[in-house]
């Protein structure tokens, strides 16, 4: 139950000031870090009270796989796409690109599917 509660989702407002969705436990560190920063010794204390106890926290998180859409074409003969081929794919990257807007609206990540 702790785990599914750190890693629930939460929206923070970015550098650059748009918003973005991180885990809880991200914001947190984030937060006990940046007080770390600037010289709040409690926050120091904790931070690498923190990193002392769970060492591997430092190590970057996985990469993410990144989708790649390969489209097989018939040529038509002269070495150009039958004619329609580009509507065709189109029309199925519109598809797919409703498909992840969906699939994100039910919370799922394309790794779930």
């Amino acid at each position: 139950m702790l785990q599914k509660i750190c890693h629930a989702p939460v929206k923070v407002k970015a550098e650059n000031g748009k918003t973005k969705h991180i885990s809880k436990i991200e914001a947190i560190m984030t937060q006990l870090a940046n007080a770390a920063i600037r010289c709040d010794p409690k926050a120091a204390r904790t931070f690498f009270a923190i990193l002392k106890e769970f060492p591997t926290i430092m190590e970057p998180p996985p990469l993410q796989p990144v989708p790649i859409h390969i489209h097989f074409v018939k040529s038509d003969g002269n070495g150009h796409p039958e004619p329609g081929t580009d509507e065709r794919i189109k029309r199925e990257r519109e598809e797919w690109e409703e498909e992840q807007r969906q699939n994100k609206k039910k919370g799922r990540k394309q790794s779930e599917l």
